[in-house]
C-alpha cells in the first residue's frame, strides 16, 4: 500500500538537505548513511549501523522502461518516506510507504521517468536517511549499451565487498556502466535461512556491497544455494512468468533468466516459453543467464541439460553469450560460436579450474566481474579481477566477422634494424569486403603507427584468398614494449571494430646472460654432480627498462637434467644494468656422458610472463676426481691448464691451472692473429691449484687463446669463444 504525499514539512526538509548538500555536508550520490568504513578483507560481521532500517534500499529493474523499483526492510512496523529527482534536491516526486508481507518490508516503484536519465533518491525511516541513484533504461531504439555481470557472492562478504568496490569504481569512472548488473546466483550460503541474508548480503559492515545495491539494479537468477527459493523471491520479487524464470529488454539487448530448479527439458512449460520468447524478440543482442553452466572448467560437472536443451536454442536464435556461475573461478568456453562464460568469482571460495576441459579457451582462479559493451553491431567483452587487472577479452559482431588470432614473427626486434611480419586470420562467412590494419602502440603510448594488411599472398601471408592477412612492419624506431591490435572495417556495412592486444613484441634490450656462479661448495662440474647455479642478466639496451623479468633454464643435451624446475625473478632491469636472479637452479650431470665435454644450456628470459629473449651457455664437465673445496685435497703432481668455463662465455670466464712446484708463471690472452691482448698473471706462485677470472667486456667477440708458461719452460694453450 502506498500513499503519495507532498507536504509543507517535506518541502522544508528538502530545503534543509539542499543547504547541507551545498555546504558539502552530504554527498548522497554513492553514500549510505550510518555505514562505517570496514576493512574489505575482513570476514567478521560487525554490528548494524542504523536505528530502524534493517536492510538498506536496493534496486530492481522490472523490465519496464521509465520505472525503477526500490526495496528496503525495517526492524519494526513504521512508515517510510521516499523522494526522487534528477538532482540531489529530490524535487521530482515523493511518497509515503507502508510495509507489505509479514516482515516489515517496503518497496516502491518510481514511475513516469525519462529514458536514459540519472535520478537520485533517498529513503527516510525514523532517524535513518539512506541515499542512492540510478539511470533509467535507454530508449528501445538505442544501439549502445554497457552492463556488468558476476555471481557466486556467497560465504565471504569481505571478498564480495572487494569486488563490489571495483564495480563502484567502474560505474563511477564511466557512468554508462551504472545501468544494471547481471547476477548468476548463489547470493548466500543457505538461502532458506534469514540469518545468511542478513550477515552475508545485506550487512552494513560491508559498505561497498550496500552502496553497489543502492546504485545499480540487481538482476539475479536463482542458484542452488538459494535452496527452495522462498527467501530469494521474498527479497528479489522480479515479475516472473512462472516459478523463477522471466525475461526483459534493456536498450538493444534482450535478457532471458533461466530457472534451472524448475523443469526445462523437452515438453516442459519453461523450455517452451524460452523458445517462444527468443523467437519473439526482435532485439539485435540476446543473452541467457543461469546458474549451472553447460561448459566450464571442472569443479561442479557441466550441465548436460544446458548442453542438450539450451545450446540448440542459442544456435537457432543467435544468442552469442550464456552467463553461468556455480564454479568459483572465471572460465570461457566457445561451442559452435556461442560463448559460455563462467563468472563465479563474486566472493565465494575459489576453485582451481582445469584449462584443458572441453571447449575451454581461458581460465583464471580469481575473484572478478565482467564488463560488456554493445556498440551497434559490435560487442566488446572483458573480465576484470579484484586488483583491476584484465584477465580476458574478446570482440564479436552480428556479421560473424571474427579474428581468430594474430601473431608477429619474433617477440624481440632490434631497434632501428629489424622488421617483423604481422599475420592474422579472419573468418568472414558473409564474404563482406573488408579492410584490415595492424595498429602498433608502445606500452606508454609514446609511439603509434599502423600497417595495412593484405590477403594477396604477396605480403608474407601465404596464399591469396586463404583468410590469412599479413604485412611486414619496421624497423621500429624506439626501444619499448609494443602491442599489436587489429582494426577491421566492414566496407559493406560500415562496421568498425578493434581486437585489442592481439599480439605483443618488444625492442627493449636484448637481455642476455651476463654471468653465472656455481653456489655449491664444489664449483668444478664433474659427472654425477648436482650443482646449484645463479644467473646474472644484463639489459644491453640503451634507453628503456625491461619490466618484471623472470627466467628459467632448459638443458639442450641429455647429459644434464633439472631435478627441480625453478623460476628466477629479477624485477625491473634498467638499460645497461645487471641483476642477479632470486633463485638457485639445480643441474644434475649424468654419470654416463663422455669425458671432458661441454653441455649446452638455454636460459629463457621472460617479461611480464611472456617469453621474449633467450641465451645459451655451456658447462664443461669432466670425470677428473679432483676439484676445489672437498675435492681439493691431495698433492698436485703435474703441470696442467684446464678448459675454461663457461665456454662460450659472455663476458666473464674462469681459467684454472695447477702447478707441481713453486715457480714464476705467465698467463696471457691472445687473439686469432697471435697478438697478445692482455696478461692475467705474471708472478711467482706456490705449488697447488689456481684460478683466475677474465672479464672480456672491453674486447670484441670472437675466438681467443689463453696460454700458460712457467719459468722452467712448461707451456700449454687452449681455445675459448667470447659471444656478446
Amino acid at each position: 500500500m502506498f500513499r503519495s504525499i507532498v507536504t509543507r514539512q517535506w518541502r522544508g526538509t528538502a530545503i534543509l538537505f539542499r543547504v547541507l548538500f551545498s555546504l558539502g555536508l552530504l554527498c548522497p550520490q554513492y553514500s549510505v548513511a550510518g555505514v562505517q568504513p570496514a576493512n574489505s578483507s575482513t570476514r567478521q560481521v560487525q554490528s548494524k549501523a542504523w536505528s530502524l532500517i534493517r536492510k538498506a534500499p536496493y534496486l530492481i529493474y522490472n523490465g519496464k522502461p521509465g520505472e525503477m523499483q526500490v526495496q528496503w526492510q525495517l526492524d519494526s512496523t513504521a512508515t517510510s518516506l521516499i523522494a526522487w529527482g534528477t538532482d540531489p534536491t529530490y524535487s521530482t516526486g515523493s511518497a509515503q510507504t507502508t510495509e507489505y508481507g509479514n516482515d516489515h518490508q517496503h518497496k516502491f516503484t518510481i514511475q513516469y521517468l525519462s529514458n536514459a536519465t540519472k535520478y537520485y533518491y533517498r529513503v527516510i525511516a525514523g532517524t535513518d536517511t539512506l541515499y542512492g541513484s540510478f539511470y533509467t533504461a535507454p530508449d528501445s531504439a538505442a544501439t549502445k549499451l554497457k552492463f556488468l555481470a558476476y555471481g557466486d557472492t556467497r560465504s565471504y562478504p569481505g571478498d564480495h565487498n572487494t569486488i563490489a568496490g571495483r564495480i563502484i569504481d567502474e560505474f563511477t569512472t564511466d557512468s554508462a556502466y551504472q545501468s544494471l548488473i547481471i547476477v548468476v546466483g548463489d547470493l548466500v550460503s543457505r538461502g532458506d535461512e534469514e540469518s545468511y541474508w542478513t550477515k552475508q548480503f545485506f550487512d552494513p559492515a560491508y559498505p561497498n556491497i550496500i552502496t553497489m545495491l543502492a546504485n545499480l539494479p540487481y538482476q539475479s537468477c536463482m542458484g542452488n544455494h538459494e535452496q527452495s527459493g522462498v527467501l530469494f523471491k521474498k527479497y528479489f520479487p522480479y515479475p516472473f512468468v512462472a516459478a523463477r524464470y522471466w525475461s526483459f529488454d534493456y536498450g538493444p539487448a534482450h535478457f532471458v533468466v533461466v530457472d534451472q530448479y524448475t523443469r526445462y527439458s523437452t515438453g516442459s512449460a519453461q523450455l517452451t516459453w524460452i523458445e517462444n520468447d527468443l523467437a519473439a524478440s526482435t532485439k539485435p543482442w540476446k543473452f541467457l543467464y543461469l546458474h549451472e553452466p553447460g561448459w566450464s572448467a571442472g569443479g561442479h560437472s557441466n550441465s548436460s541439460m544446458v548442453q542438450r536443451y539450451i545450446q540448440p536454442l542459442c544456435e537457432k536464435y543467435n544468442v552469442p553469450i550464456v552467463f553461468g556461475g556455480h564454479n568459483h573461478y572465471y572460465a570461457r568456453a566457445e561451442i559452435n560460436g556461442v560463448q559460455h562464460i563462467t563468472t563465479g568469482g563474486g566472493g565465494a571460495p575459489l576453485y582451481s579450474p582445469i584449462p584443458t576441459s572441453p571447449g575451454i579457451i581461458t581460465t583464471a582462479q580469481v575473484h572478478h566481474y565482467c564488463k560488456i559493451e554493445i556498440d551497434g553491431a559490435v560487442l566488446y567483452f572483458s573480465a576484470i579481477d579484484e586488483r583491476g587487472t584484465e584477465i580476458d577479452r574478446f570482440v564479436m559482431n552480428k556479421y560473424g566477422i571474427k579474428l581468430l588470432h594474430a601473431s608477429v614473427s619474433a617477440p624481440f626486434v632490434h631497434m632501428g634494424r629489424d622488421s617483423l611480419l604481422v599475420l592474422t586470420e579472419l573468418e568472414n562467412p558473409l564474404e563482406h569486403s573488408v579492410n584490415l590494419q595492424a595498429l602498433i602502440h608502445s606500452a606508454e603510448n609514446a609511439f603509434a603507427d599502423s600497417a595495412q594488411l593484405f590477403d594477396d599472398g604477396a605480403h608474407g601471408d601465404g596464399t591469396a584468398g586463404d583468410g590469412v592477412w599479413g604485412n611486414f612492419y619496421g624497423p621500429v624506431p624506439i626501444e619499448a614494449d609494443f602491442t599489436v591490435d587489429i582494426a577491421v572495417t566492414d566496407l559493406d556495412s560500415g562496421m568498425y571494430f578493434v581486437s585489442a592486444d592481439m599480439a605483443r613484441f618488444t625492442s627493449i634490450g636484448p637481455l642476455v646472460l651476463y654471468d653465472y656462479t656455481i653456489t655449491s661448495n664444489d664449483t668444478i662440474p664433474n659427472h654425477g654432480d648436482r650443482l646449484k647455479f645463479k644467473f646474472m642478466l644484463k639489459n644491453s639496451g640503451t634507453t628503456a627498462t625491461a619490466k618484471n623479468i623472470t627466467s628459467r633454464i632448459t638443458p639442450l643435451d641429455s647429459c644434464a637434467t633439472l631435478p627441480i624446475i625453478a623460476i628466477s625473478k629479477y624485477g625491473d632491469i634498467p638499460p645497461g644494468e645487471t641483476a642477479m636472479g632470486s633463485n638457485k637452479h639445480y643441474i644434475k650431470f649424468s654419470l654416463n656422458c663422455p669425458d671432458s665435454i661441454y653441455v649446452p644450456i638455454e636460459i629463457q628470459i621472460y617479461s611480464n610472463q611472456v617469453r621474449i629473449w633467450s641465451d645459451t651457455f655451456a658447462v664443461f664437465i669432466t670425470k677428473e676426481p679432483t676439484g676445489v673445496g672437498s675435492r681439493n685435497e691431495g698433492p698436485v703432481d703435474h703441470f696442467e691448464l684446464s678448459p675454461n668455463y663457461p665456454n662460450p662465455f659472455n663476458p666473464r670466464t674462469v681459467i684454472r691451472y695447477q702447478l707441481p712446484a713453486t715457480t714464476r708463471v705467465d698467463l696471457s690472452i691472445y687473439n686469432l692473429r697471435g697478438q697478445k691482448v692482455t696478461t692475467l698473471v705474471s708472478e711467482k706462485q706456490p705449488a697447488g691449484r689456481h684460478k683466475v677470472q677474465w672479464d672480456a667486456s672491453g674486447f670484441a667477440s670472437g675466438v681467443y687463446f689463453y696460454k700458460l708458461k712457467t719459468a722452467q719452460g712448461l707451456a700449454q694453450a687452449r681455445k675459448m669463444v667470447y659471444l656478446r
